[in-house]
């Protein structure tokens, strides 16, 4: 709070008149709300990007420009978003008629900022012509005017990201309009809708979210690939829905998962969220595309569908969908890899014995995203408990995921406190060669074989590479 007080004081302090500057949108519903916020609506009348600017200087933050055209300004300094826009009309009333739903119609006179530290006191002083507030209290999600989602499509999305976060319902009239132009979503840009659905996929319970917003086909309109899942023949998928309900499923699963870690594993639940936290709502995304090419690859063979590669293929896909969204690479890159070996879990359970060689192996492929991978494929066995009632398969399953992320981190606790044997400048003055490929695959090779527990020693390392690389 002491921060957002200097934000205030710093923005009042650099106005010559501060009338007709409000604070406005999110930050006053969430004040209302009682809920933490780092993002600030500030709407001013003039000079918005030079004053945005100063602010940012007098702050020691970043000013970012969001949209020149329609001059909307951020500063962004101490994880906290402060965006300025122009007030229209120079009218506070026919500004918020301009906004997207009544609980973000809500505004506060900048000169009078001091009172959001005791809002209840001071609900008077509040701007609200379309019973904002009201509609907070009743827990509603309602459309300010019937025009919002064609002046800016991207709403379409944030009704259902808002509805996720604050646990309020859309009211009947806005959900007839999201229905009625769902399809101009394809207008928005897409790191804006990447935006809105990682923050979709941060809700605890975004399964039904996501389930609901199909409901209205956005996704599909978003990423025409659904459809094609949506449309697949329902006799070859175990679900009585398809794989769509799978996939939905699959979700729902995951989010059961990651709200009862410590029911399911016991004393690890601390190390999996340190290891996964920051790629949730990616890992949710991904598991609810993980059999994205089943629909291309279905063969039926004696009576039964069978489903060749779809991993490699769904690899393929899921990457290309990342990029169209405008994902990070290094998102692009786990969606890839996870749906790329979304079957090994599986398989790896089927040995007798895995071995410490067989674990180094997955978890040197996988890397960083082990757990990520090991929670998809038990969320995919859970995914069909509802339809079958059984457990055993899951329970099976869920005993060796819990075995697997045991032994991940007892090996990587063992390899911080394994000694260095050998390095590449040892190799190649030893066996006289020269920089290259072949020194990392046998420094690979000595380290998979000391983790092992095979060998030891640098003297060790050297007769095993001799053996294994240098046969005369």
């Amino acid at each position: 709070m002491e921060y957002i007080k200097k934000i205030f004081n710093t923005i009042e302090k650099q106005l010559k008149n501060s009338n007709n500057t409000y604070i406005v949108g999110g930050f006053i519903r969430d004040v209302l709300l009682k809920r933490k916020t780092n993002d600030i609506d500030i709407v001013i009348e003039n000079n918005i990007e030079n004053f945005s600017k100063k602010i940012a200087d007098k702050l020691h933050g970043s000013w970012v420009v969001l949209d020149m055209k329609r001059n909307i300004f951020r500063v962004v300094v101490n994880k906290y978003n402060i965006d300025f826009t122009k007030l229209y009309y120079r009218n506070i009333y026919r500004d918020l008629l301009r906004r997207d739903f009544t609980i973000n119609a809500i505004a506060l006179k900048l000169n009078d900022w001091k009172c959001i530290f005791n809002i209840e006191n001071n609900l008077d002083k509040l701007i609200d012509p379309l019973n904002g507030i009201n509609d907070l209290n009743k827990k509603i999600i309602k459309t300010v005017k019937n025009d919002i989602f064609i002046k800016d499509p991207l709403r379409l999305l944030r009704a259902y990201r808002i509805s996720a976060e604050l646990d309020f319902y859309i009211d009947n009239k806005t959900q007839k309009l999201i229905k009625k132009y769902s399809y101009l979503i394809t207008l928005s840009a897409k790191e804006r809708v990447s935006y809105e659905l990682f923050r979709i996929f941060n809700t605890q319970n975004a399964g039904f979210i996501i389930e609901d917003i199909e409901k209205n086909n956005i996704l599909s309109y978003l990423i025409p690939e659904i459809k094609q899942i949506k449309r697949s023949p329902y006799k070859y998928y175990f679900h009585p829905k398809g794989l769509w309900q799978h996939s939905v499923e699959s979700l729902k699963s995951l989010e059961y998962i990651l709200n009862n870690l410590k029911k399911l594993f016991n004393n690890y639940e601390k190390k999996i969220i340190e290891n996964i936290k920051n790629r949730i709502p990616l890992l949710k995304f991904i598991t609810l595309l993980h059999d994205i090419s089943k629909p291309q690859t279905v063969k039926i063979i004696d009576n039964r569908p069978r489903f060749f590669n779809h991993e490699i293929e769904g690899s393929k896909k899921i990457k290309n969908i990342f990029k169209r969204l405008k994902f990070s690479n290094n998102s692009v890159r786990i969606a890839e890899k996870l749906v790329f070996n979304h079957m090994r879990p599986g398989n790896l359970s089927q040995l007798k014995k895995i071995t410490d060689r067989a674990i180094y192996r997955f978890l040197r492929d996988i890397d960083n995203e082990t757990i990520d991978l090991l929670l998809l494929s038990l969320a995919d066995r859970h995914s069909y408990i509802k339809e079958t009632g059984r457990t055993e398969d899951y329970n099976v399953h869920k005993k060796f995921v819990y075995n697997m992320i045991k032994k991940i981190f007892q090996q990587k606790e063992k390899n911080k406190k394994l000694p260095k044997i050998i390095d590449g400048n040892i190799v190649m003055k030893y066996f006289n060669l020269t920089p290259g490929p072949l020194i990392g695959k046998i420094l690979e090779f000595v380290k998979e074989n000391q983790i092992t527990g095979k060998i030891n020693t640098t003297e060790q390392a050297i007769s095993l590479i001799k053996e294994k690389f240098l046969k005369t």
